[in-house]
């Protein structure tokens, strides 16, 4: 599944196309000001450089705030505008799910380097190392 999802809520200007759970591109700009005028190129760009054509987009994504006024109201009326055109279902992820997201991924990735720091790998069990984590446990 092809996803188009854009995040314009807060002091950034962001765009990713992904499938299915791979980023094939993204694009991050910090700005306050400019979203409206920074957000189509943007978003023209990653579908360039993916190779990937509008059409075949399975669904779209927004967050929805919270967040600057001017800046959910320039990602929600962009991502409006291709839903109508594309007729592709749209989806709106509220600004902290979204947060909440990346901070689960870093959290497991951060568990996974503890794991091998404190020695955890085939050749030392788990009992060995102390280590009791979910990460460990796949690596004995």
């Amino acid at each position: 599944m092809k996803i188009l999802a854009v995040d314009t809520a807060l002091g950034a200007c962001s765009a990713a196309l992904l499938e299915d759970e791979r980023v094939l591109a993204h694009r991050f700009e910090a700005m306050d000001r400019g979203h409206a005028e920074r957000l189509a190129p943007m978003v023209d760009e990653i579908v360039r450089e993916a190779e990937v054509d509008f059409a075949s987009l399975d669904r779209l994504a927004v967050t929805a705030g919270p967040g600057t006024f001017t800046g959910q109201r320039v990602g929600l009326a962009f991502m409006r505008g291709l839903r109508i055109a594309l007729h592709r279902p749209l989806i709106g992820i509220t600004t902290l799910a979204a947060m909440a997201a990346q901070a689960k991924i870093e959290t497991v990735l951060r568990l996974r380097l503890l794991c091998m720091m404190r020695g955890a790998t085939k050749s030392i069990s788990r009992s060995k190392t102390g280590c009791h984590l979910p990460c460990c446990h796949s690596m004995t």
